[in-house]
């Protein structure tokens, strides 16, 4: 199974996992890391370690934006474990939920990456044309 660390600004990271619990159930291969940004990076990035320890050798981390302290922290802690730690910015529910329900421990970074980039787990938006499907849908 795919051990996933979701870390973000502000209770990004711990509203995220939550959402994906009621969606897909609690899931011990999940945790999540909120950065508030009243502690040090040090402590953050000590924090942050601390969680890729517990998940284990593999571990995706899915952090909110690409520049960003919980991202570059993350950036950091990777450099030094290249082949064990996928590192994506970004994320959104459905490749949250793409990740947390697929298993992805066989592939490398760059197969996860590419299997992320379909179209359907991307930002849409709601063309009136659309209206009349998503009516059925709900009836």
């Amino acid at each position: 199974m795919t051990k996933i660390l979701i870390s973000g600004h502000g209770k990004f990271a711990t509203g995220l996992m939550s959402n994906l619990a009621l969606i897909a159930g609690e899931n011990s291969d999940l945790t999540a890391l909120d950065f508030n940004g009243t502690i040090s990076l040090e402590e953050f990035s000590e924090q942050m370690e601390s969680k890729i320890a517990q998940l284990g050798e593999k571990v995706i981390i899915l952090t909110d934006i690409k520049g960003g302290t919980p991202f570059n922290v993350a950036y950091r802690i990777k450099s030094n474990n290249p082949t064990n730690i996928f590192l994506f910015a970004g994320v959104n529910v459905p490749t949250a939920l793409e990740l947390l329900m697929g298993d992805f421990s066989s592939q490398t970074e760059e197969e996860v990456y590419q299997r992320l980039l379909r179209p359907e787990l991307q930002l849409t938006r709601a063309d009136i044309e659309n209206l009349d499907d998503i009516e059925d849908e709900m009836d």
